[in-house]
């Protein structure tokens, strides 16, 4: 892959992980600005970082939203960089994303000859072998 692929890849993949970790805590900070606690999958509420301030709160909002598409955005180009390995390069590029156990099933697949989509034949359903 070249150099500037893998730059791209690299620092793509460093803007998920944080995006990922900053909406979260956007959104945790917004409710609290609102006014409200968050609850905790019925464990408990957190506790409140900020006081409530409503001005506050419309501006994390817009802030959040941003992230949100952002992220959104990130995802997708992600995923059509990934289809563009696949498909135009044809490079095993997928292949390495993949966890350990499913790299050696798709390995193994490959050296029998064994197609991924084919299927074996079934006997027609009892009552339908017109």
């Amino acid at each position: 892959m070249p150099q500037a692929m893998r730059f791209a890849a690299q620092w793509g993949e460093y803007g998920l992980y944080a995006l990922l970790l900053i909406q979260p805590i956007l959104g945790l900070l917004h409710t609290n600005a609102h006014g409200d606690r968050v609850n905790l999958f019925f464990l408990g509420q957190l506790p409140a970082l900020i006081g409530q301030d409503r001005p506050l709160a419309k501006q994390l909002l817009k802030v959040h939203e941003t992230v949100g598409l952002f992220l959104l955005g990130l995802i997708a180009l992600h995923a059509l960089a990934a289809l563009y390995h696949h498909f135009w390069r044809r490079d095993d590029t997928l292949k390495a994303m993949l966890p350990q156990g499913m790299r050696r099933r798709v390995a193994r697949r490959s050296s029998t000859g064994i197609s991924s989509r084919a299927r074996p034949k079934l006997p027609p359903a009892p009552g339908n072998a017109g």
